[in-house]
């Protein structure tokens, strides 16, 4: 059942795309579609479409970034954060994903930096909440690591790692 919504939700945004080639909010919208559907390469592929039809904004520079990211290719998605950063310093969710990337390479100090710089913006976020927490746990520092995902995950916020965040504090408060 679910997968004939899905089949017609794309179909549905397909149809429209054709006829409505500028309508960055709906392909952005597809995009969204095939990350629900987890079909990572596509999008990574699909954001590169978009940034070449509707040139480096930073919206899709992230989101470019945070699909390279879930493929583990740091180095593009570092390259897509960093143009996306350039255009808008101050964003809370680019901030999130530069700094996500530098977890996942292994620059904890720089992503602690950047995601307690992106908390003083947007101090209710979630994701940046659970990032940081992930972050933490990686330093050792495991108090400071559970705080920020008790919040994360009691704030009712969905947010991308949901499941992963409620995995992580389950191991933590063992």
């Amino acid at each position: 059942m679910q997968q004939k919504l899905y089949d017609l939700a794309e179909k549905t945004l397909k149809n429209w795309l054709e006829n409505n080639t500028n309508d960055l909010v709906m392909a952005i919208a597809l995009a969204d579609l095939y990350i629900e559907t987890e079909q990572v390469q596509l999008v990574v592929q699909y954001y590169d479409k978009l940034i070449a039809q509707y040139g480096e904004l930073p919206i899709l520079l992230n989101n470019a970034a945070q699909s390279n990211v879930v493929i583990n290719d740091l180095v593009t998605a570092k390259a897509y954060a960093e143009k996306a950063i350039s255009a808008v310093p101050n964003n809370p969710a680019i901030m999130d994903t530069m700094a996500w990337i530098y977890t996942k390479s292994n620059k904890l100090n720089k992503a602690l930096a950047l995601y307690r710089d992106a908390l003083a913006i947007d101090s209710e976020n979630a994701e940046l909440k659970y990032h940081l927490a992930v972050t933490l746990h990686e330093l050792g520092r495991r108090a400071e690591a559970l705080q920020y995902l008790e919040q994360a995950i009691y704030s009712e916020q969905k947010f991308a790692g949901l499941s992963d965040a409620k995995d992580l504090l389950a191991q933590l408060n063992k």
